[in-house]
């Protein structure tokens, strides 16, 4: 069972788009962020159905591994009814970035409230997204011409996102997350509240 927990602080956010300064533009908010640097990424990550705001476009919480030029692979839960999967509700999804450009997105069916493990691993020439022992997608590492592989990572991330229109009520998926790092760190500005996120 996932603790209640306050609020976290809100580590950084940025503009999706130039206008963003205008009353009623969509922008990134992001909270609990952690970055490290080594190859494989798991993380027990939690699992909620927050209110999504009028104009929103997605809340969701991931693990992503990023390589040198844009390379960029994730795995995590979402909610986002826009994204094509025909779920209103949080549903699992994982990607691949090639070159900073989303090349493939994948939905992969709802899920219950609680907790997941999820895993970013290099295996067998291909990286690997997981939720437990399943394996959701495979991206073979001819994707980036074989220079994004365990040994290329240069920064590994844990975190939770909304893309919304600022005081909407878009709220984030929040909970208890375990990461099984030693080298992790707190990413931006500010410290997220201990409760969210405990590393192992």
């Amino acid at each position: 069972m996932i603790p209640a927990l306050p609020p976290p602080a809100v580590i950084q956010s940025h503009a999706a788009h130039a206008e963003a300064a205008n009353s009623g533009a969509v922008v990134y908010s992001w909270e609990g962020e952690y970055a490290g640097r080594s190859g494989n990424v798991t993380a027990t990550l939690p699992i909620t159905n927050p209110k999504l705001g009028p104009n929103a476009n997605h809340t969701n919480v991931e693990i992503c591994a990023q390589g040198p030029n844009g390379a960029m692979v994730e795995v995590g839960v979402i909610k986002d009814p826009s994204d094509g999967s025909g779920l209103a509700g949080p549903h699992l999804f994982a990607t691949y970035w090639v070159g900073g450009q989303l090349k493939d997105y994948q939905t992969y069916g709802a899920v219950a409230n609680g907790s997941a493990s999820f895993t970013l691993i290099y295996w067998n020439g291909s990286w690997v997204a997981k939720v437990g022992s399943r394996d959701l997608l495979k991206s073979p590492e001819s994707l980036w011409g074989g220079k994004f592989t365990s040994g290329t990572v240069q920064t590994q991330q844990a975190f939770s996102e909304h893309q919304s229109v600022r005081g909407d009520g878009t709220g984030f998926i929040r909970g208890r997350v375990t990461w099984s790092t030693s080298h992790a760190t707190a990413f931006g500005g500010a410290t997220p509240h201990a409760g969210w996120f405990q590393i192992n």
